[in-house]
């Protein structure tokens, strides 16, 4: 097995690397292992001085022997001489296991040749020197095996890459900085940092940090600052110095060491005191935690230590790139994979996007100001969410991101852009006819995706999967037949049928679904659903907003609408706050609560959406000036006015008609289609005569909506909480939620006579922030 070594350290992103490969060199080069357990002990100053004694020995009889060789050895020698600073570690050539250099070609990119081609042609040049003097060497002394250029880089061991990282570390920010470099701490630190002889002589002058970090910068190395937090550190450091000056304020120094020896040992076990290479006082342990054995870590006063860190990062060998698989076969089995972390792919984030937009057109074509619209809005939001959900529920678990999952995303997305465009209230109503069909192409994908996992199942070793992936697929294929029976009802006076049909077969593969939770190998608790429902929230959350800009951009800034848009993104805030704040997929780990936690999502995501077209209309209605006691008593008088002089037109025309019984029943009818097309404030179709004769509609759309966002995120929280009396934070938050909403749903009764639209927001904004500071308890 061949060794790997370091290559020369240097600092920074890409000047911070330094690669090892899989072969031997006759230069050595510094072995952070070597030092690995040689800074935390002081007394070992002289092992460290020896180490690089030795290293200095080696290196100085190595450039001797290299002097002793032909001219291309020498230019070797100093080329690597010159090999400080950015791309130091990418200059020497590879070698096979047997030794033999290997040709090295250089990782830059058509950017960086753009950005300075003259650096990149000499460090080609250099790569090409470097590789020519080895490989004369070589051929000197194994003529049996020549290298050459055209010799195949076939490495068995991945190359490492090791970045250096320096910190520097202020146990406290106002403590002592004034230090200087003594010549036993230069040298642990000269190769570590490749200082030179000239940076050596000045680092001697330095007297305090601000000099090191003036340094630093100067020579462009890369560093960082951290400072941390103690308590009561000032009492503690006087403590420690005044138990360590009076163990030296006795005369009789033997019996002093002999007598107070044990009591000083167990002192250094809780905070031990050590003296540092500068002569001063030191208290441990460190306060940083990730600190690893092969650190350089040194004391440079008793406030202040330096850590050079030593990072291996496994790189595959250049040009090892594989292609993407056309097709994956799909593991039909997922309990072993329960547990492990995976992330959303960039196809399924993409299929949000699309969502996102026929969100903003569906929620910017409807007002919820009538039970006529509301129930409109529900059956959207039902069949839009499942929709989500069920290709969210396929790819989280199966998706591999081969071709073939690819070409399923884009004719999936094709149904749905056939469905975001026939989703308008008036076609949804009266021609839907466009929109079952994009359903029906959508949920045929996701029954073909899995048949392919289920056909995969029939073999021998999958015999367990086989039930629950059938009953997938055969609940898929009932719902695309109740979706293609509702294309016989499409007329408005069928719309009852065209639903009961849709909730019927979302229904059933809802109970699928639930059925199967506890089956680990169709386990959610295999997939990233957690991720993809916290990241659908807040797109919900992000279309509230959309919504909401667009309102600001139409109204006119007076100062009370100005107030009403700030108090309205500090509401839509708080309900970020106290979903994200304590935000946790874990129960997505476990195969019992896993789909109670997703389902609750549904009702908070169908009232967010709510939520947010209500606040949009109150603000819009008090930027109008619609939100006044005498506007809401002169739209009463008008509907009733209205209702009346219909209720005559309805009964001419029944006496026209014949019977009485018949005139009756038109003018319920003709009645209840006015009340329902008077249910809006704004102006349709540019005729100023629309009218509201349920003006009172959208406040307790506003109210109920909030308090219910506000129940439902306490229940999810819930579900994460533990029972046992350790969490009573939690639960006293989850309590005073429901209080909240408790209060929400008592306003629904008050009216624009009572408070106006500014009015409104404002409390609803105090009780969030109210609720907001109780969520800081845990």
């Amino acid at each position: 097995m061949a060794h790997n070594r370091y290559q020369g350290p240097v600092f920074g992103g890409r000047n911070g690397r330094r690669r090892s490969s899989a072969a031997t060199h006759e230069i050595s080069h510094y072995d952070a292992e070597n030092h690995s357990g040689l800074f935390h002990n002081r007394s070992n100053l002289s092992a460290v001085d020896s180490r690089i004694s030795e290293t200095s020995q080696r290196n100085m009889a190595n450039e001797s022997y290299m002097s002793n060789n032909n001219a291309s050895s020498i230019r070797s020698a100093s080329v690597r001489g010159q090999l400080h600073g950015e791309h130091g570690a990418h200059i020497a050539p590879y070698h096979d296991p047997a030794g033999k250099p290997l040709r090295r070609h250089g990782t830059e990119t058509i950017g960086d040749l753009l950005l300075h081609p003259l650096k990149e042609l000499q460090l080609h040049q250099k790569r090409v020197d470097a590789y020519e003097a080895e490989k004369n060497q070589w051929n000197e002394k194994h003529p049996e095996s020549i290298a050459s250029k055209h010799d195949i880089v076939n490495l068995e061991e991945p190359i490492i890459e090791v970045r250096k990282r320096l910190t520097m570390h202020f146990r406290h920010l106002v403590g002592e900085q004034d230090f200087h470099f003594t010549d036993e701490m230069l040298a642990v630190i000269t190769e570590p940092l490749d200082l030179t002889p000239e940076e050596l002589e000045k680092m001697k002058k330095f007297h305090d940090t601000d000099d090191l970090i003036d340094f630093l910068e100067h020579t462009k190395r890369d560093y960082s600052v951290k400072v941390h937090k103690t308590v009561a550190f000032r009492a503690e450091l006087a403590q420690k110095r005044c138990e360590f000056e009076d163990s030296f304020n006795s005369f009789d120094l033997g019996d002093k060491s002999s007598s107070s020896g044990s009591t000083n040992k167990s002192s250094t076990d809780k905070q031990p005191i050590q003296k540092s290479d500068s002569g001063n006082l030191t208290v441990r342990p460190r306060p940083h935690k990730n600190h690893s054995p092969s650190d350089v870590i040194l004391d440079l006063n008793e406030n202040v230590y330096i850590q050079i860190q030593f990072i291996e990062i496994k790189r595959e060998h250049e040009g090892d790139k594989q292609r993407r698989a056309f097709f994956l076969v799909p593991d039909p089995d997922l309990s072993d994979e329960i547990g492990e972390e995976t992330s959303a792919t960039w196809v399924e984030l993409l299929g949000d996007v699309f969502y996102v937009g026929w969100i903003t057109n569906f929620t910017h074509s409807i007002h919820i100001s009538s039970l006529s619209s509301l129930g409109t809005y529900a059956a959207w939001f039902v069949i839009m969410w499942w929709t989500w959900c069920s290709s969210a529920l396929y790819s989280s678990r199966y998706d591999h991101g081969d071709v073939a999952h690819h070409i399923y995303k884009i004719i999936e997305l094709c149904g749905l852009i056939i469905m975001a465009g026939s989703s308008g209230k008036v076609k949804f109503e009266e021609s839907p006819r466009m929109f079952i069909i994009g359903y029906i192409i959508m949920k045929s994908v996701i029954a073909f995706e899995y048949l392919v996992v289920f056909s995969v199942s029939l073999g021998a070793h999958f015999k367990s999967s086989r039930r629950p992936l059938g009953l997938y697929v055969a609940a898929s294929m009932i719902s695309i037949a109740m979706w293609g029976v509702s294309l016989l009802y499409v007329s408005r006076e069928d719309m009852s049928k065209r639903y009961a049909l849709w909730y019927l077969s979302i229904g059933m593969e809802l109970v699928i679904h639930i059925m199967q939770q506890s089956n680990s190998r169709v386990s959610l608790a295999a997939s990233h659903l957690g991720e993809r429902f916290g990241l659908f929230t807040l797109i919900i959350l992000g279309e509230n907003c959309m919504g909401f800009i667009q309102m600001v951009s139409e109204a006119d800034l007076t100062p009370s609408v100005i107030a009403c848009n700030v108090f309205g993104v500090t509401i839509i805030f708080c309900y970020f706050f106290m979903y994200f704040d304590d935000f946790s997929g874990e129960c997505m780990a476990t195969t019992k609560l896993s789909q109670l936690w997703m389902y609750l999502h549904f009702p908070l995501h169908l009232f967010q959406v709510a939520f947010g077209i209500a606040l949009t209309d109150v603000i819009t209605n008090h930027g109008a000036k619609e939100d006044t006691a005498s506007f809401l008593s002169k739209t009463f008088e008008q509907c009733a006015a209205a209702a009346s002089s219909l209720g005559h037109a309805a009964e001419a025309t029944t006496a026209e008609h014949g019977t009485t019984e018949h005139a009756t029943a038109a003018a319920t009818n003709n009645t209840s289609v006015i009340t329902s097309h008077y249910t809006m404030f704004s102006v349709e179709a540019g005729h100023d005569s629309a009218l509201n004769c349920d003006p009172l509609f959208t406040i307790k759309a506003f109210w109920i909506t909030a308090g219910l966002i506000l129940c439902f995120n306490a229940f999810i929280k819930w579900v994460n909480t533990p029972v046992k009396g350790a969490h009573y934070k939690s639960h006293i938050i989850c309590v005073s939620r429901i209080i909240n909403a408790i209060v929400f749903f008592a306003l629904s009764v008050t009216t624009y006579a009572h408070m106006d639209g500014l009015a409104m927001v404002s409390v609803m904004m105090a009780c969030l922030l109210f609720q907001s500071a109780v969520d800081l308890l845990d």
